[in-house]
């Protein structure tokens, strides 16, 4: 007497979609949002700006994650677009870029991210 329900589609890819992408469909709040790309059919998420997110937001996202069995794609880990970061032989700076990413690889333990983006 009712409608059989449509099995959920599953892409065989990984693809990542990142947060805003759905949110006229599935609501401003990031929880929302990854929570309805679940449910149509992604597997992975990607954020490069999640490194910018607070502590807290980062955890709930990952644990929001695993709950949906859901991969972390990448997010940017140091990014230095328009400034001489690679190319120049400065202590400080490099020191600089180094603790970025040394902090980047706190952010990805904590997502479970295992690819993260550098920008130079």
């Amino acid at each position: 007497s009712g409608i059989a329900a449509t099995p959920k589609h599953t892409f065989k890819l990984n693809y990542a979609p990142h947060f805003n992408m759905f949110k006229n469909l599935g609501g401003a709040d990031p929880i929302d949002q990854l929570k309805f790309a679940a449910d149509q059919g992604f597997s992975a998420w990607e954020d490069n700006q999640m490194k910018k997110k607070p502590i807290e937001l980062q955890k709930k996202i990952a644990e929001t994650m695993q709950e949906l069995n859901m991969k972390m794609g990448v997010f940017v880990a140091h990014g230095s677009i328009g400034r001489a970061t690679f190319v120049k032989k400065n202590k400080v700076l490099w020191d600089s870029v180094l603790q970025d990413i040394r902090d980047s690889i706190e952010v990805a333990k904590r997502v479970n991210a295992k690819w993260m983006t550098v920008i130079p």
